[in-house]
C-alpha cells in the first residue's frame, strides 16, 4: 500500500482563496511526485469558475476540452469530472475541487497510482468521513 499524502481546505461555497491555496499544493506535489488529475463535479461551464481564476482561463478551455497540460517542469496535468473520472485512475496526485462526499470516497478508493492528495471542499461537512478515516492534514490560507 503506498503512504498518501493528504491534504484538505475546508472551504464553504466558491472561495477563492481555497482554490487558489489547493490548486498551488496542487502544483508543488505534481512537482514532487508527478502527473496530476484535477477532479470536478462537472467540466461544463469550468472555463467561467474560479478555477479559471486561479489557473487562467485558456488553460481551463484546454483542459475541459481534453488536452492535457505541461507543466514548466515537465509532468501533465489533465481535467475531469464525476463522469469521467473512470478514465483518469492512475494520476499521481489529485485536486478534488468542490469535492462532495461521493467525489472524495472516489478519488480515494479508485484511484490506483495516487500519492497526494488535495481535497476543496465546498459545504462544512463534505469531508467529515474522509478526515475521521485519514486525518489529512488541513491547510490554511
Amino acid at each position: 500500500m503506498i503512504n498518501k499524502e493528504r491534504y484538505l481546505l475546508n472551504a464553504i461555497g466558491d472561495d477563492h482563496a481555497a482554490t487558489r491555496a489547493g490548486v498551488e499544493k496542487f502544483l508543488e506535489l505534481c512537482q514532487k511526485y508527478g502527473n496530476g488529475v484535477i477532479y470536478v463535479p462537472t467540466k461544463q461551464h469550468v472555463d467561467s469558475t474560479i478555477l479559471a481564476s486561479a489557473v487562467g482561463q485558456n488553460l481551463v478551455k484546454s483542459l475541459a476540452k481534453n488536452k492535457p497540460a505541461t507543466l514548466p517542469t515537465g509532468q501533465k496535468i489533465e481535467l475531469c469530472s464525476d463522469r469521467t473520472f473512470k478514465n483518469y485512475k492512475n494520476a499521481d496526485v489529485y485536486l478534488v475541487l468542490w469535492a462532495t462526499p461521493e467525489m472524495i470516497s472516489t478519488m480515494e478508493n479508485d484511484s490506483y497510482t495516487c500519492r497526494a492528495s488535495v481535497v476543496v471542499t465546498w459545504l462544512e461537512n463534505d469531508a467529515d468521513n474522509w478526515v475521521s478515516d485519514y486525518a489529512p492534514l488541513e491547510l490554511s490560507w
